[in-house]
C-alpha cells in the first residue's frame, strides 16, 4: 500500500513535539501552509491553529491540500501551533508568500512556491538569466524581520520556488542571525545561478541545506545546487512535484534514485541555457510574457497539446518584431527537440507524440 504524509499524521498526530521532535515530514507539512487561503482569519497577524482550523478547511475546500487540514484537525501535535506574519504580494512580474510557524523551542519560516498566477510563472523563467529575482529580495527581508522579532532557533523551508527562497534568504543572512538558522529544507526547489552557487555566502550555509526531490524531478534539477536526496512518488512526470504524492515509510520519506528521464531533462535544460545567452533569454521570456498578458492570460497555462498550440498561434499572430518572433519559435523548437529522444527512450510515448505535434505546429 502506498503511504504519504497523511498516514504519518494519522499515526503520530497525537505525539507532541516534546515526545517526537520536528522531523522532515513535519517540515514538509509546514511547507504546504503558505499555499493556503487565509483571508481574514488572522487577528493582529497571528492565529492559533485549533481555533481556526474549521474556518481554514472551509476556505480551502477546493484545494487538494484540504486532506492535510482535515487530518491534522484535533491532532495534539498540531493544534497549538501559532501561525504568524502571513504575507502575500504580487506584481507585474513577481509573486511572493510566506508565514511563520511558532513551536515551543523553534520556529519554521515557510515560503510559498509559484501559485497559479502567470506573474509568478514569469518570475520562475527569469531565473534563467537573472542572479536575483524580486521574491528573493522579499524573502531576505521577511527572514530578517522574523529573526529579529522572535530570536529563536529557526528552520527555513519551502516547496518549489519557495525552496529556492529558503536557500537564498538563509545564505544572505548576516553572521549574527545566521547562527539561529538550524537547517534549510528545499522540497523540489530549483537551484541558484552559477555566480551565487560559487559565492562565499552560499559556502557558509551549504552544510545546513537539505535538497529533496522526487525520482522524476523536473523543477528540482534546474540550475545549480548540491547533492539531492531523491525520494519515491506514487505518480509520474510533473505530478511528482506534488508533495502529497511523495511516499512515506513511518517517519521518513522513502529514499530512491533520480530517474534517467529526470537526468536527461536536466541535460536538456543545460544545453538550452548554453545555446541562448542571457540577453537572448531575456528577450524571449519578456516577449512571450507580454504577448500572454496582452491576450489577458492571467493564470498559468495548461501544458497540453491544444493549449500550447493556442499560445504558439498567439505568438505567431502577435505584433512582435519578426526577428524576435523567429527567435522565440526557434528556441521552443530547439528545447522540444532535445526532449524527444529522452521521452521515447523511457516509454513516454504519449508525451513524445504530443511534442511532435507541437513541433509540427511551430513549423507550419
Amino acid at each position: 500500500m502506498n503511504k504519504n504524509v497523511i498516514n504519518y499524521i494519522e499515526k503520530y498526530g497525537n505525539f507532541d513535539f516534546d515526545s517526537l521532535k520536528v522531523n522532515e515530514l513535519d517540515i514538509l507539512i509546514f511547507s504546504l501552509f503558505p499555499y493556503l487561503r487565509y483571508d481574514n482569519l488572522f487577528i493582529n497577524k497571528k492565529m492559533i491553529l485549533k481555533y481556526k482550523i474549521d474556518d481554514l478547511i472551509l476556505l480551502n475546500e477546493k484545494d487538494d491540500k484540504i486532506s492535510v487540514l482535515k487530518t491534522i484537525k484535533n491532532k495534539k501535535r498540531y493544534e497549538n501551533i501559532k501561525i504568524k506574519d502571513y504575507t502575500y504580494k504580487k506584481g507585474y512580474d513577481y509573486q511572493f508568500g510566506a508565514l511563520t510557524i511558532l513551536l515551543d523551542d523553534i520556529m519554521i519560516i515557510s515560503f510559498e512556491g509559484t501559485d497559479s498566477n502567470l506573474c509568478g510563472f514569469k518570475e520562475d523563467f527569469d531565473l534563467s538569466y537573472k542572479d536575483v529575482i524580486p521574491s528573493e529580495k522579499l524573502a531576505c527581508k521577511y527572514l530578517r524581520k522574523a529573526l529579529v522579532k522572535y530570536r529563536k532557533k529557526c528552520i527555513v523551508t519551502g516547496h518549489s520556488k519557495g525552496g529556492l527562497l529558503a536557500v537564498f534568504s538563509a545564505m544572505n543572512e548576516n553572521y549574527l542571525f545566521k547562527n539561529l538558522i538550524d537547517s534549510v529544507y528545499s522540497f523540489d526547489g530549483p537551484g541558484l545561478s552559477y555566480n551565487l552557487y560559487k559565492s562565499s555566502k552560499y559556502e557558509k550555509i551549504r552544510n545546513k541545506i537539505i535538497n529533496i526531490i522526487p525520482e522524476q524531478s523536473i523543477v528540482g534539477v534546474l540550475l545549480n545546487q548540491d547533492e539531492r536526496i531523491v525520494v519515491k512518488s506514487i505518480d509520474s512526470g510533473i505530478r511528482q512535484h506534488r508533495l502529497l504524492n511523495w511516499q512515506v515509510n513511518d517517519k521518513l520519506l522513502i529514499r530512491s534514485k533520480q530517474s534517467n528521464l529526470s537526468i536527461n531533462f536536466e541535460k536538456s535544460v543545460c544545453k538550452f541555457l548554453d545555446k541562448y545567452d542571457k540577453k537572448k533569454l531575456k528577450i524571449i521570456i519578456d516577449a512571450v510574457y507580454d504577448v500572454l498578458v496582452q491576450n489577458d492570460i492571467q493564470k498559468v497555462p495548461k501544458f497540453d497539446e491544444f493549449e500550447i498550440k493556442k499560445y504558439i498561434n498567439m505568438i505567431k499572430n502577435s505584433k512582435l518584431d519578426k526577428t524576435v518572433k523567429k527567435l522565440i519559435l526557434e528556441s521552443i523548437n530547439f528545447f522540444l527537440s532535445e526532449l524527444e529522444d529522452s521521452l521515447i527512450s523511457y516509454n513516454k510515448e504519449k508525451m513524445y507524440n504530443t511534442i511532435i505535434k507541437i513541433r509540427n505546429n511551430l513549423n507550419e
